[in-house]
């Protein structure tokens, strides 16, 4: 399923994808209420590598933000295909429970300590390391590399992050992450453009 913005003016950008599987749904696992989330390529980016980004969500290096859906499958003797305006139908349960204002969201801690990296790419350049989970990144101070050698041995400031969880539960037991949590991603910084990456699972 991919997801794509509206512009009035100019075509449409693509912002990402989510991978479902068709089982899944004739098993009627997305049949009630959940949150999805988007992967995709960097923005104002071009070519192969983003295509495949914006394709295929596991190999993609940014985190896109999420959706709540519910999708199911019918068997019909004349099947159609059309796009139906859903203003109107969500009504104010919907609303009342997963709302942002009105969710009991849980609180994750993100914290992390960066010591050093070797064999950088650009030997003589300015590096950080950017750790982003969710709406929230945080960052290390800028190191100059000494032939590729970088060593910050520093703590980064640690932040929470709020994530919606499955309500099928009814409550996420202390101490699990889990399925519909996004993934963190670590990313190189080489005068402010983010130049790797890599992609964590939290649990």
């Amino acid at each position: 399923m991919t997801i794509w913005d509206y512009d009035k003016v100019g075509s449409d950008d693509i912002i990402g994808t989510i991978r479902l599987h068709w089982k899944d749904i004739m098993d009627k696992k997305y049949e009630d209420y959940c949150w999805m989330n988007i992967y995709g390529a960097p923005l104002k980016v071009s070519g192969d590598y983003t295509d495949d980004m914006n394709e295929e969500p596991r190999i993609a290096s940014n985190w896109r933000g999420r959706i709540l859906c519910s999708l199911a499958a019918a068997k019909l003797k004349k099947p159609k295909s059309s796009i139906e305006s859903i203003e109107g139908l969500i009504g104010d349960e919907i609303r009342d429970k997963f709302g942002p204002e009105n969710s009991d969201y849980p609180n994750y801690e993100l914290r992390a300590k960066v010591y050093s990296g070797n064999a950088l790419p650009f030997p003589e350049e300015d590096y950080s390391i950017v750790v982003s989970w969710g709406d929230k990144e945080i960052e290390s101070s800028k190191v100059e590399s000494k032939n590729g050698l970088c060593e910050w041995y520093e703590p980064l400031a640690w932040t929470m992050v709020k994530f919606p969880h499955d309500h099928s539960l009814e409550f996420p037991p202390p101490n699990v992450i889990p399925d519909d949590i996004p993934d963190i991603f670590v990313y190189l910084v080489m005068d402010g453009k983010k130049i790797c990456f890599k992609r964590l699972d939290p649990k």
